[in-house]
């Protein structure tokens, strides 16, 4: 809550005399009148230091004195940037959604004091950050951030490409979506965004959110975090975690031979073929199980959800617990369409992910057969008269 500016407080701070980053109080003040100035400038960012005798600021404490004497109450720093350092415990599972491996190149859009560079740094990866208060900026060069720019983040054009960003935003207001959806401008094909955001961001109607959670419905997903994760930095809010990837949708070269790959993992447990972003072909990786190499191939994105898909060429029988997860290839073929739309050609297949027919109950599957449907009478042509939609409606919406 803002702190109110008393008389007494703005008589003693008028005659404060500042140094740099250094604000000193002449003479001796009652200890009432102390307290007000004490209370005053702690919520402006300049705490008392006893080694050095003064208030010190994270800058010029000068101009923050300008500040504070410009109004009639004062708002802290963290409260008037929307900045909550993220705990360590949830830097480690941001890190772990986003496959941290050394040689990334990251953005931190919303870098604070370096909760998440300093994990990043030390696991190797060359990470650039954005810092709006230029105290704070100063301090991630320290940490060993690569490029550290200290303006507002939705100020920025896109520019340089990165493979990961993770970022904490501020939510005020809905800016955490703005923030979100500004930040995947800087992601390559092919790579993550991790963010922290309001749980708001699950249900409210406003375009940002849900173009957030479209997004993150398409190989990502949405997980929340105890509702006291922040409650040390002084809020009170619901977050969650939102993973949305940013698939390479170009083609392979055309080679005529599958690309190898390997689905293991790096030490820091991050795979190194991801199916929910990776490039639509065919693949070959050696199976342990089978002693042999096996080619797999991209077979579309879901009709449901929109994610990829993918599936063993062959025999090889594909499940959610394989290799691929919830990017395994469930199709639906004519004999599922059979109940909902009469004569369907035999061959008619189409994509479907492993989520949408296992883990998003009734609903996921419903929205993947009703976009099969449509996808169906979209297949449809003059020449070859419209199926009969005998449990659809008549824009292909089940029941």
């Amino acid at each position: 809550m803002p702190t109110k500016i008393t008389q007494a407080a703005r008589d003693a701070l008028a005659a404060a005399v500042c140094d740099g980053n250094r604000l000193t109080i002449p003479g001796t003040l009652p200890p009432r009148a102390y307290a007000e100035v004490k209370r005053v400038l702690e919520t402006a960012g300049g705490p008392w230091n006893t080694r050095e005798q003064a208030h010190i600021f994270p800058g010029d404490a000068a101009a923050a004195l300008a500040r504070i004497l410009a109004g009639e109450r004062v708002t802290s720093d963290r409260e008037a940037q929307q900045w909550y350092p993220t705990p360590a415990d949830v830097v480690e599972e941001m890190l772990g959604m986003a496959y941290i491996q050394p040689g990334l190149e990251v953005l931190e859009p919303s870098a604070g004091e370096g909760a998440i560079v300093r994990p990043l740094v030390a696991a190797g990866c060359a990470v650039d950050c954005v810092e709006l208060h230029a105290g704070r900026a100063e301090t991630l060069r320290d940490l060993g951030a690569r490029k550290v720019w200290a303006m507002d983040f939705l100020t920025m054009a896109p520019g340089t490409g990165y493979d990961r960003v993770i970022m904490n935003p501020p939510f005020k207001g809905g800016a955490d979506a703005r923030h979100v959806l500004h930040a995947l401008q800087y992601v390559r094909p092919g790579g993550l965004l991790v963010a922290i955001m309001s749980a708001g961001v699950t249900y409210h109607g406003a375009r940002v959110s849900a173009r957030v959670r479209e997004l993150a419905s398409k190989g990502g997903r949405i997980e929340p975090l105890p509702r006291d994760t922040f409650a040390q930095a002084g809020a009170n809010m619901a977050t969650v975690i939102v993973v949305i990837p940013v698939p390479d949708d170009r083609p392979l070269p055309e080679s005529g031979e599958p690309v190898r790959v390997t689905f293991d993992h790096t030490a820091s447990n991050a795979p190194l073929f991801v199916p929910s972003a990776a490039r639509p072909g065919r693949y070959v990786h050696y199976d342990a199980w089978t002693s042999g190499d096996q080619v797999f191939s991209f077979k579309g994105w879901c009709v449901g959800c929109g994610a990829r898909t993918w599936g063993h060429d062959g025999s090889y029988s594909d499940d959610i617990r394989g290799a691929f997860g919830y990017s395994t290839w469930c199709p639906i073929d004519s004999y599922d369409l059979a109940h909902i739309v009469d004569d369907v050609p035999e061959d008619a297949s189409f994509p479907r992910c492993a989520e949408c027919y296992n883990e998003r109950g009734a609903e996921g599957d419903r929205q993947a057969m009703a976009g099969a449907v449509r996808a169906l009478k979209a297949m449809t042509t003059e020449a070859s008269p419209a199926p009969k939609l005998s449990g659809a409606a008549s824009d292909g919406r089940l029941f």
